[in-house]
């Protein structure tokens, strides 16, 4: 396997979250209106954009890319061996 347990325990319930409502927002995205707010403010909608698979699900690739990023982090922290000279004592305790 590619990971190790604690990261693959971490990344469960993203993975879960990810296969249970992509589904769901595909399936969804024909019903969407044709344009989207893209920024909303104390004034109201400030901006907008048609509808695309880059605006529909915008947080869905941040989500992804969030947790590619996270998993990597974790995985590689795991993985470093400390260098031998720091896991003595220290001289002056």
């Amino acid at each position: 396997m590619i990971f190790s347990a604690p990261v693959r325990l971490w990344l469960l319930p993203n993975a879960v979250l990810l296969a249970a409502l992509s589904p769901w927002g595909l399936a969804r995205y024909p019903q969407l209106p044709h344009r989207l707010p893209q920024h909303i403010s104390a004034d109201g909608l400030g901006a907008w954009a048609d509808r695309s698979i880059a605006s529909a699900f915008a947080l869905v690739f941040v989500f992804i890319g969030t947790t590619v990023l996270l998993t990597a982090c974790a995985e590689l922290t795991l993985r470093v061996t400390p260098h031998p000279s720091y896991r003595t004592t220290p001289q002056h305790l």
